[in-house]
């Protein structure tokens, strides 16, 4: 009786085996640096357009300022409490939120340019 009744839990599971996992964080993301003290690092898509989300035990403006003092990053718009900044050529997007005690970035690639 108990195995017949988690056959439908296996098979919940079963659909979410595609997620991304929490992994160890790279030191860099399409040649994108994360900050060393990256946590919760979640690889979504590696291949383009390829997206990242990390945390940060930093506030949102202490992140800012470490990704706009990297080449060719700037702030180009705030919506509420989030922050998106990216390169020159559009291309490497960064938003910047608050997220409980520190700070999320989400990071998306759209080409290597």
């Amino acid at each position: 009786m108990a195995a017949l009744s988690l056959l439908p839990l296996q098979a919940i599971s079963d659909n979410y085996a595609g997620s991304p996992d929490v992994a160890n964080c790279p030191e860099n993301f399409h040649s994108i640096a994360l900050h060393q003290d990256a946590k919760l690092c979640q690889i979504f898509d590696e291949g383009l357009p390829a997206t990242l989300v990390y945390h940060l035990k930093l506030s949102p403006n202490q992140v800012v300022t470490y990704y706009t003092q990297a080449d060719g990053f700037e702030v180009r718009s705030v919506v509420g409490e989030r922050t998106l900044i990216s390169n020159n050529q559009d291309s490497k997007r960064i938003v910047i939120s608050p997220d409980g005690k520190g700070t999320q970035i989400d990071i998306l690639v759209i080409s290597t340019n």
